[in-house]
């Protein structure tokens, strides 16, 4: 089967066919080894190959069949297309057991004593009131409308887990969302907490419960997503995570869509 082809080979979350469609309405493919999810209007095309090494033309040949409509390439690197908007970052990777430091143990203890961990299979109410909170501050509809398919994709596949802290009263005070269904890797794929109710260590100690889990599932390697923030570098930094994987985003408009006066 397809799919399980592409689990056991994945190395980046893009690569998970149930994560990717159960957050968009997009079909997945493969072509040449290489992962993309298509709309009737736009094209995401992974660029991370599934096997060999990365072949620049071998993207490019990809691409160019949907240069009629909106394209998204994610590599390590892009072909070369006049792009309205490019990004770079870094995948972060950490390999187990990670050294942690004291005052990381401090904090896990500290946070310990405050909260509680369930392991979940659903999103509810109480989780989208954390990821609304999340969002006020965040004005980006593309964003909203993918953290609220999170219950689409928790439900996608039962290697996608729910990690909930739980405080003294059973409130939700934070929540991590992992994905094992690779067969090498593990995904730190979300991370909410109240910042209402906050409980120092939180994050850390939803962090450690993380680590616990991947080691249960025998995952050597984890990946922790971007470095999207300094503070989000400076977390996956201080639990052993290290720059790993160049991340490159190009958004490529064609101009029959870009002068089309009906969008």
């Amino acid at each position: 089967m397809v799919i399980n082809w592409v689990l056991e080979r994945a190395y980046v979350p893009e690569h998970l066919p149930h994560y990717f469609t159960s957050m968009s309405d997009a079909d997945v493919y493969i072509s040449g080894g290489y992962v993309y999810y298509k709309t009737p209007h736009a094209v995401v095309v992974v660029a991370y190959p599934l096997e060999g090494g990365w072949e620049p033309s071998e993207v490019y040949r990809l691409v160019e069949q949907f240069l009629d409509r909106v394209v998204v390439v994610i590599g390590p690197d892009l072909p070369p297309l006049s792009y309205v908007e490019t990004s770079q970052d870094f995948y972060y990777r950490l390999i187990l057991p990670p050294a942690v430091s004291k005052k990381l143990r401090y904090m896990v203890r500290r946070a310990s004593r405050e909260v509680s961990i369930s392991i979940s299979r659903r999103v509810g109410r109480e989780h989208l009131r954390l990821v609304e909170s999340f969002l006020k501050a965040r004005d980006v509809s593309y964003i909203r409308a993918i953290y609220r398919r999170l219950p689409q994709y928790v439900a996608s596949h039962p290697e996608v887990y729910v990690l909930e802290a739980l405080d003294r009263r059973g409130a939700i005070v934070g929540f991590d969302v992992v994905d094992f269904s690779a067969a090498r890797f593990g995904f730190y794929m979300f991370n909410f907490i109240d910042r209402v109710n906050y409980v120092p260590g939180v994050s850390d100690y939803l962090f450690y419960n993380f680590l616990k889990l991947a080691e249960a599932k025998n995952k050597r390697e984890l990946n922790l997503g971007l470095g999207s923030t300094e503070g989000v570098r400076k977390f996956k930094e201080k639990w052993g995570g290290a720059p790993w994987l160049p991340y490159r985003y190009g958004l490529y408009i064609s101009a029959s869509v870009l002068f089309n006066p009906m969008g």
